[in-house]
């Protein structure tokens, strides 16, 4: 008997740079035959039809942008006191806009799995649904109404759960296997568990809203290991080893991409023939992501660090379409910039990339055997990013998101002087590479829908 091909449920919040691996990802599923349901916000309704999937949009995220949540969490931690622990106010309120998202991503998944059933009663539903979307969460935990076959969480993020292998989230440190390091995580996560407590007790009444059972473990433990499979989209050798990870863990090596790839000339910047007759020229990438992107955190300190290297062409991605810098800000002879580059296009031409640290930017110049110079800021993910970076061997993270003009010189030059940093990136890459990460995902997807 011929298996049906699964009906898959994606969830994805309303950020480019959660949404963007999630889109990739359902891009390849579509043409496999599975019927892909996307759940995000309606400014992204155009982007997911052009895939062929469909896109659902819950009541209240008709209006929904990046921008306007991002200024929401910011404009809330500016009114919390002053953190003196370890978990970044900022993060606090990211945390809970993620958590009140529950209802209505529960509630959208209920009207999807009702609609599908009523179209197709024995073909099977699969949650396959971003770390970050905690909807996971009441499904795994029994609440009650329509199921699927299961959940399959994505970690399009590192894994940011508390464990004893590891230090806490946001502290930017190595893991350390030592009796000495364990006793500092396991010191250290205690501090992390006890300022969070709010958002745990916060999340709890959440679930029993719905009818669920409650946690008793940080949120991203519960995904973890409470989803029928969890898969990080990256190869080991870019996340911390943890002792006691559940064997519903696999990695995927990263994301789905085409053997060959064109892109439309539109897309790329009137220069762009410089970058690809760069001559004996190194190529410099720096972005600073499309949040955190103020252009006098990195962007300028780094063009003023290289400012004098003709051997370098310094290439700037602005992260935003109309994007510019400040227009008394004069641009050096070396340096080219362009509101948006896709970065699949740069990155393989590039010898160094300078980075605030994004996720997706992280894995895509490693999978291009790049290596990075990282400046993480306080926000997000973005030190746990650096330090994977850092404990991989595979860039310099300079530890602060505003370096000095002089770190920056020192770090690219490092890069390029030393060759340990571009020696590892393409070790990375060659084991990026050993992957099939579509064959991973689709098994995942058809070994959750028959079981």
């Amino acid at each position: 008997m011929t298996s049906i091909k699964a009906h898959v449920v994606i969830g994805a919040l309303p950020f480019e740079s959660h949404l963007t691996p999630m889109r990739t990802i359902a891009q390849h599923l579509v043409p496999l035959g599975y019927q892909v349901t996307f759940i995000t916000a309606g400014n992204f309704r155009q982007s997911i039809g052009a895939i062929g999937a469909t896109c659902f949009v819950p009541a209240g995220w008709y209006d929904v942008s990046e921008n306007g949540v991002h200024i929401k969490i910011v404009e809330g931690a500016s009114k919390m006191p002053p953190s003196t622990g370890p978990v970044p106010a900022v993060n606090i309120m990211a945390s809970r806009w993620f958590a009140d998202a529950i209802p209505l991503q529960f509630e959208a998944i209920q009207e999807i799995l009702a609609s599908s059933l009523a179209e197709n009663p024995s073909r099977p539903v699969v949650l396959l649904l971003e770390s970050s979307f905690l909807a996971s969460l009441p499904f795994v935990l029994n609440a009650p109404g329509l199921r699927p076959k299961g959940v399959i969480s994505v970690g399009n993020v590192p894994i940011l759960d508390i464990n004893p292998d590891t230090p806490p989230p946001s502290s930017g440190l190595q893991p350390d296997p030592s009796p000495e390091g364990r006793a500092r995580n396991e010191a250290l996560n205690k501090t992390w568990l006890e300022s969070s407590a709010i958002l745990r007790t916060e999340l709890n009444t959440i679930l029993r809203g719905l009818g669920a059972k409650e946690i008793d473990q940080y949120r991203q433990n519960a995904v973890l290991n409470l989803s029928t499979l969890f898969l990080q989209l990256c190869p080991p050798s870019l996340e911390f080893h943890r002792s006691n990870a559940p064997p519903t863990l696999r990695f995927t090596g990263g994301l789905p991409r085409p053997k060959h790839q064109s892109h439309n000339p539109s897309e790329l910047p009137g220069w762009w023939s410089e970058v690809v007759n760069k001559g004996n020229n190194r190529i410099v990438a720096v972005s600073q992501g499309t949040i955190v992107n103020g252009p006098e955190s990195l962007i300028i300190p780094t063009l003023e660090a290289l400012k004098d290297q003709d051997s370098i062409l310094v290439v700037v991605a602005l992260g935003k379409r109309g994007a510019s810098l400040p227009a008394e800000y004069s641009i050096p002879s070396n340096a080219r910039v362009a509101d948006w580059i896709p970065f699949d296009a740069l990155l393989p031409l590039s010898d160094v990339f300078v980075t605030n640290g994004g996720y997706g930017s992280f894995q895509n110049a490693l999978a291009n055997g790049v290596p990075l110079v990282i400046a993480p800021p306080r926000f997000a993910d973005k030190r746990d990013i650096a330090a994977r970076v850092q404990w991989s061997g595979t860039g310099v993270n300079l530890g602060t998101g505003t370096p000095t003009v002089e770190a920056l010189k020192d770090a690219v030059l490092e890069v390029f002087n030393s060759g340990k940093y571009k020696e590892r990136a393409l070790e990375v890459k060659k084991e990026i590479e050993s992957y099939d990460s579509m064959a991973i995902i689709t098994g995942a997807i058809d070994e959750v829908a028959n079981s």
